[in-house]
C-alpha cells in the first residue's frame, strides 16, 4: 500500500509521501501510464517498489512527453512549451479557437493530443474552452523540454553562424588570392609590354641610324659624283 500510495502521489505531483490527492482523484490515463511502465522495465520476479519508482519515474513522463509530440509539427511542442506553462511549477491554459487560429495547432492535432494522446486536455473556463496540460507534474517535463530545445537551438544557430564566419573567411581568402593572382597577372603583362615596348623602340633606333648611313652613303656618293665631273 505504500508503494501504490507513492506512485499516486507520483502522478498527481502532491507533497508528502502518503498524501491523499485533493480532490480525490487522478488522471487515470497517467496512473495507468506510470504503472505500465514500471511493470516492463521491473526485473524478472522482482516487485514494483519504491526504488525502482524513484529511478524511473521522471523517465515515464519524460517519455510519455516526447512520443506524445514527437511526429507533430515543431509549432505544437512549441506552443506547448512556450504557452502552457507558468514558470516552472504550474500550468496555463490557452483559448482552444484562439490556438488555432494563431496556427499554434490545427484542430486535429488538438485532437489527437486530447482524445487519444491525452497529454492536453479541454476545460470551459468562464464560458471559454481552454487547453491546458492534463496533468500538473507535466510541467517539470514540459519545461525541461523547452530549455533543451532552446539550448538545441542556441547550439545550431551558433554552429551555423561559424560556418558563415568560416564560408566568409574562406570567400575572403579565395577573393584576396584571386586578387593576388590579378596583381600578378597584370604586372607580367606589364613586363610584357614593357619588354615589347623597349624592342619596338630598339628596332625603331636601328631603323634610324640605318637610315642615316643610307642618307649620309647617297650624299658622300653625290659629292664624290660631282668631284669627278669637275676634274673633266
Amino acid at each position: 500500500q505504500g508503494v501504490a500510495a507513492k506512485i499516486v502521489d507520483f502522478v498527481g505531483n502532491l507533497a508528502g509521501d502518503d498524501a491523499a490527492v485533493a480532490d480525490g482523484t487522478v488522471e487515470p490515463v497517467l496512473l495507468s501510464l506510470c504503472c505500465t511502465q514500471l511493470n516492463s522495465r521491473r526485473a524478472p520476479n522482482q516487485l514494483i517498489d519504491v526504488k525502482l519508482l524513484q529511478t524511473a519515474g521522471d523517465d515515464i513522463l519524460k517519455c510519455f512527453y516526447t512520443d506524445a509530440v514527437s511526429d507533430l509539427p515543431a509549432s505544437v511542442p512549441q506552443f506547448i512549451e512556450n504557452l502552457l506553462v507558468q514558470g516552472r511549477r504550474y500550468r496555463g491554459s490557452y483559448p482552444v479557437q484562439l490556438a488555432i487560429d494563431e496556427k499554434h495547432i490545427s484542430a486535429e492535432d488538438l485532437a489527437l493530443l486530447t482524445d487519444k494522446r491525452r497529454l492536453l486536455r479541454v476545460d470551459p473556463q468562464s464560458g471559454v474552452e481552454k487547453v491546458e496540460l492534463i496533468h500538473d507534474r507535466l510541467v517539470g517535463v514540459v519545461v525541461e523540454a523547452r530549455e533543451l530545445r532552446i539550448a538545441e537551438l542556441h547550439k545550431a544557430e551558433a554552429a551555423a553562424k561559424a560556418e558563415l564566419e568560416k564560408a566568409d573567411a574562406a570567400a575572403a581568402a579565395a577573393a584576396a588570392e584571386k586578387a593576388a593572382a590579378d596583381a600578378r597577372a597584370e604586372e607580367a603583362a606589364q613586363r610584357q609590354r614593357d619588354r615589347e615596348a623597349a624592342q619596338s623602340a630598339y628596332e625603331a633606333e636601328r631603323q634610324r641610324i640605318a637610315n642615316d648611313r643610307l642618307r649620309h652613303s647617297h650624299a658622300l656618293l653625290i659629292m664624290v659624283c660631282l668631284f669627278l665631273r669637275s676634274e673633266e
